[in-house]
């Protein structure tokens, strides 16, 4: 599966880079972990929807977690990712094939505290990096779209490419902190973000 890849100045890399082992994503996969056999690569292909809007289910990134939104895949996470302390995220779109659009990740029904993409309640958000796909992150009130929980630090976030668009619950950060949390480290490289 190749993804489109950015060195550590945030700079696209001319040739795109291939996964061979991964695991693909499924409407009951809400463990995402590093020690997996799969080294934690894993790709979205398809439609695939997490939890329910009326019975929401979030995902837990253990370790270093990738994730590569093939193009046409449509990820929708009812009730969030979790990265907290001591775990990381990137997330991926694959090169431009004719006829096909870019990847997406959905991620809404967020339960009260809790970021969109990032800390629970009360955690902050660790590492989080975005090299593309069509991202949607709403938080739950208090919680980031993107970044930290409730009264929480956003941790360190860098976006180097993709469309953007992410909303903080009720007094939370779009891309931050949770209430009355530090906005973290953001870098943002690249990326159409609102």
């Amino acid at each position: 599966v190749e993804y489109i890849d950015f060195d550590e100045n945030g700079v696209q890399i001319t040739e795109p880079r291939s996964c061979d082992q991964y695991s693909l994503v499924t409407e009951n996969n809400t463990e995402w972990n590093a020690s997996d056999e799969n080294n934690g690569w894993y790709v979205v292909s398809g439609e695939v929807t997490i939890g329910k809007k009326e019975a929401p289910q979030r995902v837990t990134v253990s370790g270093d977690v990738h994730l590569i939104l093939a193009n046409d895949a449509k990820l929708t996470v009812n009730g969030g990712i979790s990265v907290n302390a001591g775990n990381s995220l990137t997330v991926y779109a694959q090169p431009a094939e004719n006829d096909k659009t870019t990847g997406s990740l959905t991620v809404e029904n967020v339960e009260e505290g809790n970021a969109g993409i990032g800390g629970d309640v009360q955690q902050s958000g660790d590492t989080i990096t975005i090299n593309g796909g069509e991202i949607t992150a709403n938080g739950g009130d208090n919680g980031a779209g993107i970044g930290g929980g409730s009264a929480s630090s956003g941790g360190i976030i860098t976006i180097n490419g993709g469309t953007i668009a992410t909303t903080g619950g009720n007094l939370g950060a779009g891309i931050g902190g949770g209430n009355y949390g530090a906005g973290g480290m953001i870098e943002i490289n690249g990326g159409n973000i609102t």
